[in-house]
């Protein structure tokens, strides 16, 4: 048994799910209507810059192997293994949307992420074990998305294994306690009531003399 058949062993519990077609018409090559912002495109199907098709949800993407093997060692050995040489294969547990935004990210465009998307494609990144996007999600999610809560931020860093991301939302959150602390601190406190000054007794008048 080679060392790849090994390899690919290990890592088919993390393969996506997949089914194969034989009809090229069970796939448009561009979308009809796309309702989620992109960047890049991978509807063309240029020799010159992909080797390969995956679809999702209907859509064919052209990727070139070499470049997603690198990033996506899940992948890689998926569209890799013998059983797809010759296939198309379909990723049925996936959105399009995501998937895309995963290959822009992979392809150095980190505008693609958003406080609206990120915690769709970290699962994608962490299921296909995309290092260097799994790097650019833990920077986004610390520099970019302040409309993330502090707390939120903590929680997807630890699910996550954003190592650095973790340390910063701790930082983050600790700079935020201590802030909050200096600045009562600091207030002036409210001047206490004036008890009332007790009244004396009037002194006695002296009976007039006869």
């Amino acid at each position: 048994m080679t060392l790849y058949v090994l390899y690919c062993i290990v890592l088919y519990p993390y393969f996506p799910a997949i089914s194969r077609i034989s009809q090229t018409h069970e796939a448009r090559n561009v979308p009809e209507a796309r309702n989620y912002h992109t960047f890049l495109t991978f509807s063309n199907n240029s020799p010159e810059i992909s080797d390969f098709c995956i679809i999702v949800e209907g859509q064919r993407f052209y990727v070139d192997k070499r470049h997603l093997t690198r990033h996506s060692s899940v992948l890689g050995a998926m569209i890799n293994s013998p059983s797809v040489q010759n296939a198309t294969p379909v990723l049925d547990d996936v959105k399009e949307a995501y998937f895309h935004w995963f290959l822009e990210l992979i392809n150095g465009v980190y505008h693609s992420l958003k406080a609206s998307n990120i915690v769709q494609v970290l699962e994608l990144v962490t299921r296909w074990k995309a290092r260097y996007a799994k790097w650019a999600c833990g920077d986004c999610l610390c520099q970019r998305f302040p409309e993330i809560p502090i707390k939120r931020r903590l929680e997807l860093s630890v699910q996550h294994e954003l190592n650095s991301a973790k340390f910063l939302s701790i930082e983050f959150a600790l700079s935020a306690h201590w802030k909050k602390c200096e600045i009562s601190e600091t207030e002036p406190l409210a001047p206490e009531p004036l008890a009332p000054e007790p009244m004396n007794a009037p002194e006695p008048m002296n009976a007039p003399e006869p």
